[in-house]
């Protein structure tokens, strides 16, 4: 059989043969349990490990097959097994693969050692040897280590290998397999005191060479380029620079020596470039910081916000202005419009009152009651006076509507032969002097009383009329003993001085807010009419 590799450990030699394994005597070569080999047919490659307790096979290209006095566990790790190393003390097996080194735990947990290395992640790994706490291993270039807790992957820098370097590890010592054996303290073989520096080569802006100093640029100077290197390393070539621009990447970029770092096109804002280097040996370098300002255009800045948002304040302030001038003047034109109406009502009015009393002094003069008539005449004139004084005012006194109220009751009386009587009640927490209402409110609510409450009564008829006030609210009643209002008649003989106050009030109120309310209840025995006044 064409032999793929051979394992010696104490008195067992172990073959791998056309992917089979066979296990013999080293003393005189004879078989150990033909069975042994009838256990293991399939894809074995070599042999990775052996020891007393356990063995460990390179089966089917991407698994590791660890047998032992119990029970045989096969383990894919994902990429071609080139070897195999293990640590008794803790359970633990450490691969060499051809996508780096792989660590299997006691419970078979797989995890890649090399996949945070930019230079070591995803090579092929060719040789593994462990000796506490450190993992020794090789690629194609280089010779490396890593810690079995911290992860720290050290480089051997001091050699340049032109092909796979081979070595081997004792307790203290590195032998090297180059033109000549070679050997080193493992001490000095990965001393890591050198630190070399992380340097900038050249910043540009736009394409033009630009001092790294300045901080703040122009929207249109939004194309940047730096170019860092690492100084005085042993390999320069295989140094990685790794490098992300804050706040845009969330990850680390991953470059050669030599190469440039570019972002184009940057919107405005703050940014913040981080760059740090990795060296052959595996120290890292200082972490570099550059931080940065693209400026807005003029009008994407704050001050040109503040200054359209004040332009478009003083545009609504103005718009304010001039609406409430509007409604000012709107409300001006409709208090003009109900005093000119008021005037006119009460020019309507008053001509109501001189045409009655003159028709009673008419009366009286046909009847040849010549005492009457001047009596009626004297009452007439003050009353006329009083009318025509109350008229030029917005607000008269209270107690002068009252002796405008009893000289007008006490023409009607006379002029309907004393037919019914009438009384006049005040509060006493009631001080007529100290209030003002609108003149003539309640004449043509007695009027209405007389003409169409108590004057065609064949019985005497009563008027009353108080005044009263509760919660800052003056309550004026007036009622009569009259049959009460007619639908018909209210609705074909209403007094016009009734319904010009009722218009008079609709008025006022639209300027004084609901200053007066009237209410009334009629029913066949009587009516009453009450006008609230919001003082």
């Amino acid at each position: 059989h064409q032999i793929q590799d051979v394992n010696i450990h104490e008195n067992v030699v172990t073959v791998i043969a056309e992917n089979k394994v066979w296990k013999y005597d080293i003393k005189d070569f004879k078989p150990i349990l033909k069975s042994e080999k009838e256990k293991y047919q399939g894809g074995f490659q070599f042999v990775c490990y052996q020891s007393d307790g356990i063995i460990t096979y390179s089966h089917s290209s991407t698994h590791l097959l660890i047998s032992n006095r119990e029970l045989d566990t096969l383990i894919n790790v994902h990429a071609f097994v080139n070897g195999a190393t293990y640590d008794d003390k803790s359970n633990v097996h450490f691969v060499a693969t051809n996508s780096g080194v792989s660590k299997i735990d006691d419970k078979y947990r797989v995890t890649d050692l090399t996949v945070d290395s930019p230079i070591l992640k995803h090579t092929a790994i060719y040789d593994i040897i462990y000796r506490e706490p450190w993992i020794y291993a090789n690629n194609a270039q280089y010779i490396f280590r890593i810690h079995n807790k911290t992860r720290e992957i050290q480089i051997l820098d001091d050699f340049y290998f032109s092909s796979i370097p081979r070595f081997h590890i004792s307790k203290k010592e590195l032998a090297l397999a180059l033109d000549t054996l070679v050997q080193l303290p493992i001490k000095d073989a990965f001393d890591l005191r050198q630190n070399n520096s992380l340097m900038l080569d050249f910043f540009k802006v736009n394409q033009k060479y630009i001092d790294i100093k300045k901080d703040i640029f122009d929207y249109t100077q939004n194309s940047f380029e730096w170019r860092y290197y690492v100084n005085n390393s042993h390999l320069p070539d295989q140094c990685r620079i790794l490098y992300r621009l804050m706040p845009i990447d969330t990850t680390w970029h991953i470059i050669t020596q030599g190469e440039s770092i570019n972002y184009n096109q940057l919107q405005p804002r703050s940014y913040t470039l981080q760059v740090k280097a990795m060296n052959a040996n595996g120290s890292w370098t200082n972490e570099i910081y550059h931080t940065f300002y693209v400026r807005p255009p003029w009008y994407r800045t704050t001050w040109f916000y503040v200054v359209m948002m004040l332009n478009i304040g003083l545009v609504f302030y103005l718009l304010y202005k001039w609406r409430i001038r509007q409604i000012k003047h709107q409300f001006a034109v409709q208090a003009e419009i109900s005093n000119l109406q008021r005037s006119a009502l009460q020019a309507q009015m008053n001509p109501h009152f001189i045409f009655n009393c003159l028709n009673a002094i008419q009366n009286y003069i046909m009847q040849n009651e010549k005492l009457e008539a001047m009596e009626y005449l004297n009452r007439f004139a003050k009353l006329i006076r009083q009318n025509l004084h109350a008229s030029a005012e917005n607000l008269i006194r209270l107690d002068d509507e009252i002796s405008m109220i009893e000289n007008y009751i006490s023409l009607e009386r006379m002029r309907f032969q004393n037919s019914f009587d009438y009384t006049i009640e005040v509060a006493e927490d009631i001080d007529p002097t100290e209030i003002r209402i609108a003149p003539l409110l309640i004449q043509p609510f007695v009027e209405n009383a007389i003409i169409h409450g108590v004057a065609s009564l064949s019985y005497q008829g009563l008027i009353e009329i108080k005044f009263a006030k509760q919660d800052n609210v003056l309550q004026i009643k007036i009622s009569d003993n009259g049959k009460g209002i007619k639908p018909k008649i209210d609705t074909m003989h209403k007094s016009v001085g009734v319904s010009i106050t009722q218009k008079r009030l609709a008025f006022i109120n639209q300027t004084y807010s609901d200053h007066y309310h009237i209410n009334t209840k009629s029913d066949e025995n009587g009516t009453v009419i009450t006008v609230a006044v919001n003082l």
